[in-house]
């Protein structure tokens, strides 16, 4: 008989933060997603590119906030 601890595999299934708010936001996503493997193709979404650009841009000038610190 294994005990619990031996037979649990952390990488064979989990849910990521993302996963969490889409979930509060759709249920169908999620099980469209994890259960059907159907793709949501969020890459030619408008606002997801738009999201994407300013977090690139915050990064980029926190990136250059920190080395102004250390002159």
């Amino acid at each position: 008989m294994k005990s619990y601890q031996n037979s649990f595999n952390e990488f064979q299934y989990y849910i990521t933060p993302s996963d969490m708010i889409e979930f509060l936001y759709c249920k169908r996503f999620i099980y469209y997603m994890k259960c059907l493997g159907i793709k949501q193709y969020e890459d030619k979404r408008y606002k997801v590119e738009k999201g994407r650009e300013l977090h690139r841009k915050k990064e980029n000038e926190n990136k250059r906030s920190r080395c102004l610190c250390y002159r």
